[in-house]
Parts: C-alpha cells; sequence; structure tokens
C-alpha cells in the first residue's frame, strides 16, 4: 500500500496556478493505485476550491471513500479549506480539528493546526503545538513548515494589535528564512519586518531595508507603497 509522495506532490502543485495544478493532478491521476489515487483527488478538490468552485470541490470529496487514516485526514482538511475559502470557518474549524486528532501523518497534522491558526488566531495554542511537532520532527519536510508557521504568527501578532510581539517573531522568522528560505521568501520576510518597523515608528530602521530591498530585487510595488508611507510618516 503506497500513499502519495510527499516530495512529488509539491512539484506538481503550482499555487499560482490552481487549474494548471488541477491539470496535472488530473493527469497523474491513472498512473496511481489506492490510497495515493484517492489522496490525489483531496487535492483536486483544494485546487478547486482555490478556483472558487466550492460545489465541485465538496462533491469530489464526497467520492473518496477510503478508509484509510492518511486520506481520512487529507480529506477532512480539504473539507475545511473549501469551507474556510468559501467564508465558513465555523464549520471549517471543526474538519480542522478532525484532521489533528485523527494523526495519522505529522506533516498533515501540522498542516490542519496552521489552518486552526488561521480561522482562531485568538488561540495560540494552535501555533504552540504545531511549533512543538516541528521541533521534534527528524522529517525535513515537516521542518519546513517553521518558516511559514513563524510568518502565520507573527502576522496574527500584528493584526491583534500587539505590534512590539510582531515585530520580534517578524524578525525570528526572517532569520529562518535567511537560514532555509528561498530569495523570494527571504524578500518577504525583510519586507515584514520593514512593516513593523515602519508601524511602530522606526522609520530611519525601515527605511534601510527597503531601500535595499528595492535597489537589490526585482520591481515590488509593495516595497514602494511602503516607502510611500514612510514618506508621509516623516
Amino acid at each position: 500500500m503506497s500513499h502519495l509522495d510527499g516530495a512529488e506532490l509539491d512539484q506538481w502543485w503550482d499555487f499560482g496556478d490552481p487549474a494548471g495544478s488541477e491539470a496535472v493532478f488530473r493527469e497523474e491521476l491513472d498512473h496511481l493505485t489506492s490510497p495515493a489515487r484517492e489522496e490525489l483527488q483531496t487535492q483536486i478538490a483544494r485546487s478547486l476550491g482555490l478556483q472558487q468552485r466550492f460545489k465541485e470541490g465538496h462533491a469530489l470529496l464526497n467520492t473518496v471513500e477510503s478508509t484509510d487514516a492518511v486520506v481520512r485526514q487529507r480529506t477532512e482538511l480539504e473539507r475545511g479549506r473549501l469551507w474556510n475559502s468559501a467564508g465558513d470557518p465555523d464549520i471549517a474549524r471543526d474538519h480542522f480539528l478532525t484532521a489533528v486528532a485523527n494523526g495519522a501523518d505529522e506533516f498533515l497534522t501540522v498542516d490542519a493546526l496552521h489552518m486552526l491558526a488561521i480561522v482562531e488566531p485568538s488561540n495560540r495554542e494552535w501555533y504552540e503545538q504545531a511549533m512543538r511537532i516541528v521541533e521534534d520532527s527528524g522529517d525535513a519536510r515537516v521542518r519546513r513548515w517553521e518558516g511559514s508557521l513563524r510568518n502565520n504568527h507573527a502576522w496574527n501578532l500584528a493584526d491583534a494589535g500587539d505590534e512590539v510581539a510582531a515585530l520580534v517573531a517578524f524578525r525570528e522568522a526572517e532569520q529562518w528564512f535567511n537560514e532555509h528560505g528561498t530569495a523570494s521568501q527571504i524578500h518577504v520576510a525583510r519586507w515584514s519586518v520593514a512593516h513593523l518597523l515602519r508601524r511602530l515608528g522606526f522609520l530611519s530602521e525601515a527605511r534601510v531595508i527597503l531601500e535595499d530591498l528595492k535597489a537589490n530585487s526585482e520591481e515590488d510595488h509593495y516595497v514602494d507603497e511602503e516607502l510611500a508611507l514612510l514618506i508621509d510618516a516623516e
């Protein structure tokens, strides 16, 4: 019995082109056997949700009848994402909780906890529980969750008005991405730090980062917007 290979799935996914990902998944579907085949069906449902085709996504998940624990965990996770994307986080929360309780796959459990932190940002336990799993994991793919978790937690703090704590969290995320992330992730992490510095009134520090990003990165209107806000604040 073979489950879906996570690294291979990562290569098939293009979150900037969910329709293209759907086409890739449907092409690969015929080359897979259960339970990997059912797992990939849940990813087709996820791609449908990213295209705002929520009814189709739910209908597809309704056809996934496997009793395999990993398949069931993926089904609950993607069911929750469909509900959340459609604007019903309360229903989504129940599915994410079920996915966490399932616990069949460490990576998926962290994913479900990260989604719980999105739908219930005031409950920091979801972030802390996910981080405990990540920090204790021997799986490099699971450990890659750390940057995203730290970044999302920082935004939750910022959105809650705890900007000092958010800045600390953004700096921790920046450090992680500097050590493990892509150039694009590092760029976004540095912009996030500059954004919080500007909000907290540390304008000269924010300017140094933003001007460096503008001089040494591809054109980014978010950097330009922050620089404009900086000028207004000075």
